[in-house]
């Protein structure tokens, strides 16, 4: 995609040059970002690729899919877009998988929090005393209903 989603609507199944005719300064712009790199997406595949190499390496199975397949079994088994079902949707075993019941507990953080004893000023002397501690943390979990009993 070319464009923010309203231009890409109006623009529809034109040529990006007949749709920008009026506009030569924009479509040049647009041209010259088409022809940069992907070093970022080459970066992701390269470390991806080396992981997966050093995986390996410790004897075990390792399996590696398309994205397609994921999006295909959760699509033929009408889930609805989320990373826990997508999760639970990858590869060949997730061509059938019965998650009916089961939600995900998000759970917000409340910050990363402060682990000195005793606060310093600008200067690096004793500012003040640490009257308390900051928990929080982040997990999805998965609720099962057979979990909930215990």
């Amino acid at each position: 995609m070319i464009a923010c989603e309203s231009c890409n609507q109006k623009k529809g199944s034109q040529n990006i040059e007949d749709f920008l005719k009026d506009k030569p300064e924009l479509l040049k712009r647009i041209k010259l970002g088409l022809k940069t790199p992907l070093r970022d997406a080459a970066t992701v595949n390269s470390m991806k690729n080396n992981l997966i190499l050093k995986l390996e390496n410790f004897g075990l199975p390792v399996f590696k899919w398309s994205a397609v397949i994921t999006k295909y079994n959760r699509m033929i088994q009408s889930y609805s877009k989320d990373q826990w079902i997508d999760a639970a949707c990858v590869g060949t075993s997730g061509f059938n998988v019965n998650i009916n019941g089961v939600t995900c507990l998000n759970v917000k953080s409340m910050g990363r929090g402060n682990r000195k004893v005793q606060l310093t000023d600008d200067c690096g002397f004793p500012a003040e005393i640490k009257t308390f501690v900051k928990l929080g943390w982040t997990r999805n979990v998965i609720n099962r209903p057979a979990l909930n009993n215990y």
